[in-house]
């Protein structure tokens, strides 16, 4: 993917954002990103999941996008004259802060499931990340699938459109024993079947 997070700002304000720069030349289509939020056993919150779609849209090296939680009035796209790039804009149009704290990570994802990771304990405000020493290894892909999956099938996880309004997403065709494990709640079982039918 040569699109990677290049910081996460001003976290716990009402102008928080994600960016992302372009390290080739790269289009968005079927990107995805991810907020994630880590509860005490190290495994995603699910209700704290947070996905949002781009549209299509080529980018050139060293372009940026900024993704905004709250809804923001600036242009779509303009020059950051500091940096000296050209910036994309897109808002979450949340109604809350998503990016404070050191238990959050931004994923992105596109359809090949190849997904880098930035872990929120080695960014702060004002702070870009240059370089791979900076950034993790890449997410085990299967491993996120069955992540979303279980927060999906968990009735947890929906679609927020540019209103502010989610819509809960509709699952079909779940696996009997993995329906099982869920009605018994026993979510570890329920993830490791996930994990187990996405390593097919």
């Amino acid at each position: 993917m040569n699109l990677f997070v290049s910081g996460l700002f001003n976290r716990g304000t009402e102008n928080e954002f994600v960016e992302l720069e372009a390290a080739a030349k790269c289009t968005l289509d079927e990107v995805m990103l991810f907020r994630y939020a880590y509860g005490k056993n190290d495994l995603p919150i699910q209700s704290e999941t947070r996905v949002f779609v781009f549209p299509y849209l080529n980018l050139r090296k060293g372009n940026l996008v900024r993704v905004y939680t709250f809804h923001h009035k600036s242009k779509k796209k303009e020059m950051d004259e500091s940096l000296g790039k050209r910036v994309y804009n897109f808002s979450w149009n949340l109604d809350r802060t998503i990016w404070e704290g050191m238990h959050v990570e931004a994923h992105l994802v596109e359809a090949s499931c190849s997904v880098g990771i930035a872990p929120s304990d080695s960014m702060a405000d004002s702070i870009r990340v240059h370089g791979d020493e900076n950034r993790s290894t890449f997410l085990d892909a299967d491993a996120l699938t069955a992540n979303m999956l279980l927060a999906a099938l968990d009735g947890r996880i929906k679609i927020i459109g540019e209103n502010g309004k989610s819509a809960p997403i509709e699952v079909s065709d779940v696996p009997e024993k993995v329906k099982a494990s869920l009605e018994a709640k026993d979510m570890d079982k329920a993830y490791a079947l996930l994990l187990a039918e996405c390593a097919k």
